[in-house]
């Protein structure tokens, strides 16, 4: 029998100040889990001004606006410009 190492997937969602960033370090430490955190992975691509950060910070102040991809062909082309109809 071949168990995968990926058995339970587990995701914080909430709004702003619900308690997210706090508790998953402790259920990270508790269950021995890997702990990823979209937010601090844009916010530090917004310090180091990649084209990721720089998108991102657009969109986060209002600058831009992101357009998902309307095809399935789009999608496999890659990211949209920021500004694409």
């Amino acid at each position: 029998m071949i168990i995968s190492p990926l058995t339970h997937l587990l995701l914080c969602v909430g709004g702003v100040a619900t308690g997210k960033g706090t508790q998953a370090p402790r259920i990270r430490d508790q269950f021995c889990v890997c702990h990823l955190a979209t937010g601090d992975m844009l916010r530090e691509q917004v310090t180091k001004k990649t084209a990721l950060g720089v998108e991102a910070k657009g969109v986060v102040f209002g600058k831009a606006r992101v357009r998902a991809p309307q095809t399935s062909a789009e999608a496999a082309a890659g990211p949209l410009p920021v500004g694409s109809p």
